[in-house]
């Protein structure tokens, strides 16, 4: 279990079906977890983004640090962005998120 005051909230992952994309779900999906974070104490979030996912957080305000690529299998390889954090505002808490929790 995660202590809301020394550890961040962790989204493991969501995707969008390419059907269902550019139609607001994932923007949504997003503010949910927020919401549910804040709603449990917890000040930060940590996920990683997958590549396809960076332009949605940096249109909410979110800024990333370096790429990292994670071997799935032998030739399989996805990359992510470390960290994609929420630019400070003066009105509200800065969250912090890493795209996935990788092991």
């Amino acid at each position: 279990m995660l202590d809301p005051r020394q550890e961040a909230a962790k989204i493991r992952a969501f995707f969008v079906h390419p059907n269902w994309a550019r139609q607001g779900v994932g923007r949504a999906l997003l503010h949910i977890c927020e919401a549910e974070a804040k709603a449990n104490g917890f000040h930060t979030l940590e996920l990683m983004a997958t590549l396809p996912g960076v332009k949605l957080y940096r249109a909410l305000g979110y800024i990333g640090s370096d790429r990292v690529v994670y071997k799935i299998s032998d030739g399989i390889d996805i990359e992510f962005i470390r960290k994609m954090g929420l630019k400070p505002r003066p009105s509200r808490a800065t969250l912090l998120l890493y795209a996935f929790s990788l092991p």
